[in-house]
């Protein structure tokens, strides 16, 4: 997963900005630092799944309330613009 820092709007909702991406991208993945998300979840929540996914749990497992979008977010730090262009140009 990326490295990555959380913060809560004023609405309670999980705001996560990137700041790196996951090694085994860095050398080939577009920059995704500084790049941000705001999930509808309580923070709590997101901890948790968090948690989960660090225990060994798949990733729509450990957080399924967040959609696909917003989970390859959390593994790769790319938006979903990003990932669609990153993987047109791998296929």
């Amino acid at each position: 997963m990326i490295s990555f820092e959380v913060s809560t709007t004023k609405d309670e909702k999980v705001m996560v900005t990137c700041k790196g991406p996951p090694a085994y991208l860095a050398r080939i993945a577009p920059t995704v630092e500084g790049n941000a998300m705001t999930f509808d979840c309580s923070r709590e929540q997101f901890e948790a799944g968090i948690m989960a996914r660090q225990a060994g749990a798949m990733i729509q497992d450990a957080l399924p309330f967040l959609s696909a979008d917003e989970r390859e977010f959390l593994l790769s730090g790319m938006l979903p613009e990003q990932f669609m262009k990153f993987m047109g140009k791998l296929c």
